[in-house]
């Protein structure tokens, strides 16, 4: 009886055709699926095939891919099918035909992160994975050597910076510190700065953080104070991102000593003077009352009066 608990009398199908198997329970599924292809008479490659468990009731039965981690699953009596692997599918289907064949579940299960971003559309992979699954996506690509697949992870942040559960998984897996250094690296193209920084002011501005790396606060007013023109939302969401510092800050916090340190009011002020960006203007204002609060307001207004403006 110890002898007969540790195999299992299963159904195999394979090309349509059934037979009825014996297994040992502890016998590898790569070593089934080996002894499968011999037995059918097909040509085996590692990874090119995988065990399916077909599961649920009449009418309703549908198939589930088998791991290591759930092969407890299979039973006596069990049906188990012979099918292309997760990897071989998404070779071969497209992004829509695989989410219709995979629960959500066996798609966070069986697919490798690199998988899911070549199977799934955005609004796909934000329908079937939770906020950290979707960090563990992201954030190898913030800091790939791939330009398309940096620009992929960011535009995509970019979007997320509104959902408070998401940005704090990403705080959580140290996401700041790799957007600050991207921040400082100087082959950043403007559109990733961007996309840095609208990730960056929804952190803030939520508290999920009080500052980032003094390099990054330097490269950020750098930006405020550039002589030559830039993007406009770049200089809007700097100045946001400034404020929120600054109103953050905590006693011995570097991070704001540093904006006040390097932030030369004269360029602050010049900013007031776009007229044809509102929230540029706005964005301006809210900064300079923010360090009109602190020890260099009485500075700040008597620079302001005497500009009159």
């Amino acid at each position: 009886d110890a002898v007969s608990k540790e195999v299992v009398s299963v159904a195999v199908e394979v090309s349509s055709r059934k037979e009825l198997k014996k297994f040992p329970t502890n016998q590898p599924l790569h070593d089934i699926v080996q002894q499968l292809c011999e037995e059918f008479q097909l040509p085996y490659e590692t990874d090119k095939y995988s065990l399916q468990l077909t599961v649920g009731g009449r009418g309703t039965d549908r198939n589930k891919y088998l791991t290591e981690d759930n092969r407890d699953q299979i039973k006596d009596g069990c049906i188990l099918k012979l099918v292309l692997s997760p990897g071989e599918m998404v070779s071969i289907l497209s992004p829509g035909e695989m989410v219709s064949i995979l629960s959500p579940g066996e798609m966070v299960s069986v697919l490798s992160p690199g998988e899911m971003v070549s199977v799934l559309s955005p609004g796909e992979m934000v329908s079937v994975l939770s906020p950290g699954e979707m960090v563990k996506v992201f954030l190898p690509k913030i800091l790939s050597q791939d330009e398309e697949q940096r620009t992929w992870a960011l535009e995509k942040l970019a979007l997320l910076s509104h959902d408070p559960v998401f940005l704090s998984e990403f705080v959580s897996a140290e996401g700041v510190p790799a957007l600050s250094s991207l921040v400082c690296d100087p082959s950043l193209t403007a559109h990733h700065a961007s996309c840095c920084l609208k990730t960056l002011l929804g952190i803030l501005t939520r508290r999920l953080v009080t500052t980032v790396d003094e390099a990054a606060v330097k490269r950020i007013v750098q930006y405020v104070m550039a002589d030559s023109p830039l993007e406009t939302e770049l200089i809007e969401d700097s100045l946001a991102i400034l404020r929120a510092i600054v109103t953050n800050r905590r006693s011995g916090v570097e991070g704001s000593s540093c904006v006040e340190r390097k932030l030369g009011v004269p360029d602050v002020i010049h900013h007031l003077w776009n007229r044809d960006n509102p929230r540029v203007q706005q964005n301006t204002l809210g900064l300079i009352n923010a360090l009109a609060g602190g020890a260099r307001g009485e500075r700040i207004l008597q620079y302001m009066v005497a500009a009159r403006y």
